[in-house]
């Protein structure tokens, strides 16, 4: 299988991807307007490493787990659809919200809003991940960002020597 991250020229893409694969980069904010591919980035460069490193997980964060499966997922399927990956590549779990991949890598979609019942977000605190990507990172509160970075880095980061990521995408903001 052979995986084309098409940028179309655009520098930002291929600078967040440049940050995406070095071995000092741990943390990796991506901005812009609507229509500067923050979700197609996010969705290659999550995607991408699942379908490379075999048993791996991954998150994709945001504030309401609805909104990414209004507004996340299609993008997940337009690259699916570019890199010509039909279902015999994934499932999709929609009960636990997940994506398990061929090769038995997980992409887990997680509603990261604040909970009264939880407002330190230790929700997040067992979990193990490889690397993963906060959308819309300014509706994001602080302590919800930095349990979901703990969980970074704890799933098979060594065996395959990947460096542990935390993408957020956002829009312009005053916040």
């Amino acid at each position: 299988m052979i995986i084309n991250f098409d940028t179309r020229g655009n520098e930002k893409q291929k600078l967040c991807a440049k940050y995406w694969i070095d071995k000092e980069t741990i943390d990796i904010a991506y901005g812009g307007s609507k229509g500067s591919a923050k979700s197609y980035t996010g969705c290659s460069l999550i995607f991408g490493d699942a379908l490379i490193y075999p048993e791996t997980h991954y998150f994709i964060a945001r504030k309401h787990l609805n909104d990414l499966r209004k507004y996340t997922r299609p993008s997940i399927h337009e690259v699916f659809q570019n890199w010509g990956l039909t279902e015999k590549y994934y499932k999709f779990n929609g009960q636990d919200s997940f994506y398990e991949l061929y090769n038995g890598s997980k992409v887990f979609l997680l509603d990261a809003k604040y909970l009264p019942s939880d407002p330190n977000y230790y929700r997040f605190g067992s979990m193990q991940m490889t690397r993963g990507w906060i959308e819309e990172a300014g509706e994001f509160e602080e302590e919800a960002k930095n349990n979901l970075q703990a969980s970074i880095g704890r799933w098979k980061n060594d065996k395959y020597d990947l460096t542990g990521k935390l993408l957020q995408t956002c829009n312009p903001a005053k916040n």
